[in-house]
C-alpha cells in the first residue's frame, strides 16, 4: 500500500489538464510539495487501484494487485492465525499490524483474531506486589520499549541473553517456548562485533498494564518513576533501573544511572532517605538525558551492598561487577 497526499494527486491531475503550468505553480495552488509532484508525476502507476479513505481524508491510497488479493482472502480465513495465514499467502505483510492498517483504510473490519501462540501470564504488571514485579517494572522502564499498543520489546547484548530467559520465566512461559521468542539479531547501537538478543512479547494487556505504571513509547529521556507501595518494593524497582540504565565504574570507584531527570532525582532521593546522604551529588544533563553520578569507594560500596547483597533477582553481569568491586585492592 502506498499513500500519497491528496493535494499532490490533485496537483498532478491539474497539470495534466493545464500542461503550460509549472509544478511550482501547481504546488502553490494546491498546497503541495513540488518534489512530491515530480516524484509521482513520472510514475503513472499511482492512478491504478485508487482508494479514498473516510478515516484518513488527507491521503489517497494505492494498492497493488497482490495486496488486494491478500485483503480479499483475509477475512475468509477465520480459522487461521496470522502466522499460518502468512504461510498460505506469502504476499501478505510480514506483520499483522500492517494488514490491519490496510483494512482500516478500506473501511473493512479486521475480524480475524490471532490465537495466542505462546502461553504466559498476560496479567503481568497489573499489580506490583512482589520483588519480581517491582524489579521487572524498573528494568523495563529503563531498558524496554513499547511498540504501538500491543508489543513489548527488550534488546540486550547477546551476553545478557540469560536475563531475557529470566523474564520469560517470570511471565511463567513454558521452557520449550522461550527459544522461540528470543531472537539473535543486530541493529541500533549494536554492530556485528556486538550482537543483540531481542525479545518480543505481543500482549495488549501487558502493554496496557505497563502504560498504567508510567512506561510509554518513545520514552528515552521522558521516563517517569513508579512509586511502589513499600520501601522494599521500591528497592527492587530501583535495582531494575540500575540493571537497565546504571553502571559500575571499577577503575575510579563509582557508579551512576542515566535517564530522565525525574528518574535520577527519584533514585537520589531514595538513596538519601534509606542509605546515605548524596544530596551534594548533582544531576547533570547528558545530551537529551540526565546522569546521576556517584564516586568514592566507601560510598559506592555501601549503595551497591544495599541494592544487590540480599537480592533474589538481578542482571548477572551487574551482580558480578558488584562482587568484583569488593575484591578491588
Amino acid at each position: 500500500m502506498e499513500r500519497i497526499k491528496k493535494a499532490i494527486v490533485e496537483a498532478i491531475n491539474f497539470l495534466e489538464q493545464n500542461p503550460k503550468m509549472s509544478m511550482t505553480q501547481a504546488g502553490e495552488l494546491f498546497g503541495a510539495d513540488r518534489h512530491g509532484i515530480a516524484k509521482y508525476r513520472k510514475n503513472n502507476e499511482y492512478k491504478k487501484f485508487k482508494f479514498e479513505s473516510p478515516i484518513f481524508p488527507d491521503y489517497i491510497y494505492y494498492f497493488t494487485p497482490n495486496e488486494l488479493e491478500v485483503i480479499k482472502h483475509y477475512n475468509e480465513c477465520l480459522e487461521l492465525g496470522y502466522p499460518e495465514f502468512k504461510k498460505r499467502y506469502p504476499a501478505a505483510p510480514s506483520r499483522k499490524e500492517s494488514l490491519v492498517r490496510q483494512l482500516e483504510v478500506l473501511g473493512i473490519d479486521p475480524q480475524v483474531k490471532t490465537p495466542n501462540r505462546y502461553h504466559y501470564n498476560r496479567e503481568a504488571f497489573k499489580d506490583i506486589l512482589t520483588e519480581d514485579d517491582a524489579y521487572w517494572l524498573g528494568f523495563i522502564t529503563a531498558d524496554g520499549c513499547i511498540i504501538q499498543n500491543n508489543r513489548l520489546n527488550i534488546n540486550l547484548a547477546a551476553r545478557d541473553q540469560e536475563h531475557l530467559i529470566k523474564f520469560c520465566q517470570y511471565l511463567k512461559m513454558p521452557a520449550e517456548e522461550i527459544p522461540k521468542v528470543i531472537k539473535s539479531t543486530f541493529g541500533g547501537a549494536y554492530s556485528k562485533d556486538n550482537p543483540v538478543s531481542c525479545l518480543n512479547i505481543c500482549s495488549t494487556q501487558i502493554v496496557a498494564n505497563l502504560k498504567d505504571k508510567g512506561v510509554t513509547a518513545r520514552k528515552s529521556g521522558k521516563e517517569k518513576p513508579y512509586i511502589c507501595k513499600t520501601p522494599e518494593l521500591e528497592k527492587a524497582y530501583i535495582r531494575g533501573l540500575l540493571d537497565g540504565d546504571g553502571y559500575i565504574r571499577q577503575t575510579q570507584y563509582g557508579m551512576g544511572i542515566v535517564g530522565s531527570y525525574e528518574i535520577c532525582k527519584y533514585v537520589q532521593d531514595y538513596i538519601c532517605r534509606y542509605i546515605i546522604d548524596i544530596s551534594t551529588n548533582h544531576i547533570h544533563q547528558h545530551g537529551v538525558i540526565y546522569k546521576l553520578e556517584l564516586s568514592g569507594r566507601q560510598q559506592t560500596s555501601k549503595i551497591l551492598h544495599y541494592f544487590y547483597d540480599s537480592s533474589t533477582i538481578s542482571l548477572d553481569r551487574k551482580r558480578q561487577l558488584y562482587l568484583q568491586f569488593y575484591e578491588l585492592p
